[in-house]
């Protein structure tokens, strides 16, 4: 999994189980996709669907900005 720390708390790109890879806020899977990069360049284009995350002023580029943590 990947974090990012944001203003409003951690931010995740996690694996879901069914080979996608979701973004998670707040207890929330908002979205998922079939790689961690397209989830990572969806948050940055703001388009997960979390307003709380889209209405961040800085959010990371790409996957090289988002920590990769191990479970």
């Amino acid at each position: 999994m990947w974090v990012y720390h944001s203003s409003i708390g951690p931010l995740y790109i996690v694996p879901t189980g069914d080979g996608l890879f979701g973004f998670l806020y707040n207890g929330i899977i908002w979205e998922a996709c079939p790689t961690p990069q397209i989830e990572a360049d969806n948050v940055y284009c703001r388009a997960t669907g979390c307003p709380d995350a889209s209405n961040l002023e800085e959010l990371p580029h790409d996957l090289s900005e988002w920590t990769y943590i191990s479970k």
